[in-house]
């Protein structure tokens, strides 16, 4: 039986946008995605919400296991592109939510 650690682990990020920055930030938040890849944080699924807020997005990525998302996100901290990115993004969104989750004996999502 695998231990807590080592579970695959999914990221649910939601993150609302300025509505007239819509544009601008899809075009980051995909150099985002490609950027985390190289990290071992890879894209499950990307969303907009289809009904309510428009300028709703949700992102579900996955890594390994705890220790190698851990490990990742310090040497992703130290990647000036990642900075960069960050920055920019900062300025795009009124709102963003970030959930480690790792799944259930009974989800089809190992």
């Amino acid at each position: 039986k695998k231990r807590r650690f080592d579970k695959m682990i999914y990221i649910h990020r939601t993150t609302n946008v300025i509505p007239s920055k819509v544009k601008e930030y899809n075009e980051l938040v995909q150099k985002f995605l490609l950027l985390m890849e190289k990290y071992g944080i890879k894209l499950v699924g990307s969303w907009q919400k289809t009904i309510g807020e428009s300028w709703e997005y949700t992102h579900l990525t996955l890594v390994e296991d705890l220790a190698t998302l851990q490990k990742n996100l310090r040497a992703l901290g130290q990647d000036q592109e990642y900075q960069k990115l960050q920055e920019q993004m900062s300025h795009l969104i009124t709102r963003r939510v970030i959930k480690i989750l790792s799944p259930t004996e009974y989800s089809p999502m190992k």
